[in-house]
């Protein structure tokens, strides 16, 4: 068989690989399999190929992606597939938070949270879980987003394909330890997710654990290592997803990684800086 340019962990699901593979290849494949599955009219993998082209477009920056999602949804709705109407909610609810729609979004969340316990499916519940406790960090309800989140772990620990899920919430904990002024255990869920890093190869968690570890030293005035972790994310962010993920936004705010850069280049000057590189493009 013809080598196709990426690889899968072992247990991928085919939406999922096709998700995250080169754009042209995830536009044919999952295109050809949405077409086969409609003329088919098999409405259970035609709303699972949807979430996942949807998705794909979006993050892309494609509009057609959002209405790929809301077909989804609608599909899963019929059929009471609660495990694609969960899914559905909780990448639509992160467009319409992108939109600044924050009540609405959370509706959504909670919304799709019922539909996957209904559904029995620990995955979406364990994303649509970290989506709540965001907003209630947003907040400053740090106790309610630490409970959320310590949920949303346990829950993809379930999961064989988890380790995505596991690992961002690990982040997500670090990030919020780091806004309650806990700096060793922010340290201590970085560290786990690393380790989950290195057994699943995934690189957008990399390159996110790169980022909150980068802001942790920033924080602690250790520029010299800030500079390194963010110019390490910044090399290697080619490979990793865009920005507008939506299963797995970003644990650090657009903010706070700006103050992070700022802090480190007040501390190691301009010049520091001007080696080849992007760092100051996130």
């Amino acid at each position: 068989m013809e080598h196709i340019g990426f690889e899968l962990h072992p247990g991928t699901p085919p939406g999922e690989a096709l998700e995250t593979a080169p754009e042209p290849i995830a536009k044919v494949g999952l295109g050809y399999a949405t077409a086969i599955l409609k003329r088919l009219g098999d409405s259970r993998l035609l709303t699972n190929a949807l979430r996942h082209l949807g998705s794909g477009l979006h993050g892309a920056g494609n509009p057609t992606g959002r209405v790929m999602l809301e077909e989804a949804l609608t599909r899963s709705r019929a059929v009471s597939d609660w495990r694609e109407v969960a899914y559905a909610l909780c990448y639509l609810g992160r467009i319409v938070e992108e939109d600044g729609e924050l009540d609405a979004a959370e509706g959504m969340y909670r919304e799709g949270l019922d539909a996957a316990r209904t559904s029995g499916d620990a995955l979406p519940a364990s994303q649509l879980l970290l989506n709540l406790a965001r907003g209630a960090a947003a907040r400053d309800d740090y106790a309610q987003a630490a409970a959320l989140m310590e949920e949303s772990l346990a829950l993809s620990e379930i999961r064989h394909w988890g380790a995505g899920e596991r690992g961002m919430a690990l982040l997500h904990l670090a990030s919020l330890s780091r806004s309650m002024g806990d700096t060793a255990a922010a340290r201590a869920r970085c560290l786990e997710c690393l380790q989950l890093t290195a057994y699943a190869a995934d690189w957008f968690m990399l390159s996110n654990a790169l980022v909150v570890m980068g802001g942790l030293a920033a924080a602690a005035g250790r520029f010299s290592i800030a500079a390194r972790l963010f110019g390490a994310e910044s090399a290697g962010r080619p490979v990793v997803a865009g920005p507008r993920n939506l299963p797995h936004p970003s644990p650090t705010s657009p903010a706070r990684y700006a103050e992070d850069l700022a802090s480190t280049r007040a501390g190691l000057g301009d010049a520091a800086f001007e080696t080849p590189g992007r760092l100051a493009g996130r």
